[in-house]
Protein backbone atom coordinates (compact mmCIF):
# COMPACT_ATOMS: atom_id res chain seq x y z
CA UNK A 1 0.00 0.00 0.00
CA UNK A 2 1.10 3.36 -1.14
CA UNK A 3 1.77 6.09 1.79
CA UNK A 4 -0.13 9.18 1.58
CA UNK A 5 1.64 12.10 0.89
CA UNK A 6 0.60 14.74 3.95
CA UNK A 7 1.34 18.42 3.85
CA UNK A 8 -0.53 21.43 4.17
CA UNK A 9 -3.45 21.96 2.40
CA UNK A 10 -6.43 24.84 2.06
CA UNK A 11 -9.30 24.95 5.28
CA UNK A 12 -11.98 22.59 4.81
CA UNK A 13 -14.59 24.03 2.94
CA UNK A 14 -17.50 22.16 4.67
CA UNK A 15 -16.68 23.04 8.22
CA UNK A 16 -13.63 25.58 7.90
CA UNK A 17 -11.15 23.27 9.97
CA UNK A 18 -7.95 24.32 8.93
CA UNK A 19 -5.79 21.18 9.87
CA UNK A 20 -6.10 19.53 6.56
CA UNK A 21 -3.89 17.27 4.36
CA UNK A 22 -3.09 16.80 1.18
CA UNK A 23 -3.19 13.29 0.83
CA UNK A 24 -2.62 12.31 -2.80
CA UNK A 25 -1.46 13.81 -5.80
CA UNK A 26 -2.62 12.96 -9.24
CA UNK A 27 0.02 10.37 -11.15
CA UNK A 28 0.20 13.31 -14.37
CA UNK A 29 2.42 16.35 -12.06
CA UNK A 30 0.44 19.26 -11.50
CA UNK A 31 -3.01 17.69 -12.40
CA UNK A 32 -4.36 17.85 -9.18
CA UNK A 33 -4.41 17.20 -5.87
CA UNK A 34 -6.79 15.28 -3.13
CA UNK A 35 -7.03 17.31 0.36
CA UNK A 36 -8.62 15.36 3.38
CA UNK A 37 -10.64 16.71 6.63
CA UNK A 38 -9.95 14.91 9.55
CA UNK A 39 -12.44 16.33 11.49
CA UNK A 40 -15.51 15.95 9.03
CA UNK A 41 -13.90 13.42 6.75
CA UNK A 42 -15.03 15.79 3.81
CA UNK A 43 -11.98 15.25 0.88
CA UNK A 44 -12.15 17.21 -2.31
CA UNK A 45 -9.65 17.64 -4.69
CA UNK A 46 -8.55 20.87 -6.27
CA UNK A 47 -9.87 20.65 -9.87
CA UNK A 48 -13.53 20.39 -8.07
CA UNK A 49 -16.31 22.78 -8.86
CA UNK A 50 -16.89 25.86 -6.41
CA UNK A 51 -19.63 24.15 -4.98
CA UNK A 52 -17.68 21.36 -3.39
CA UNK A 53 -14.11 23.60 -2.94
CA UNK A 54 -15.50 27.50 -2.13
CA UNK A 55 -17.71 27.60 1.63
CA UNK A 56 -19.08 30.66 -0.11
CA UNK A 57 -20.49 28.49 -3.10
CA UNK A 58 -21.45 25.30 -0.85
CA UNK A 59 -24.96 24.79 -0.17
CA UNK A 60 -25.71 25.61 3.64
CA UNK A 61 -27.28 21.90 3.96
CA UNK A 62 -24.25 20.28 3.52
CA UNK A 63 -22.10 23.11 5.72
CA UNK A 64 -21.06 21.67 9.17
CA UNK A 65 -21.15 24.64 12.29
Amino acid sequence: MRNLVFSTAPACPRCTETATRIAAHSPAPGAWSMALCPTCFYSWRSTEPDYAVKREAMAKDFQVD
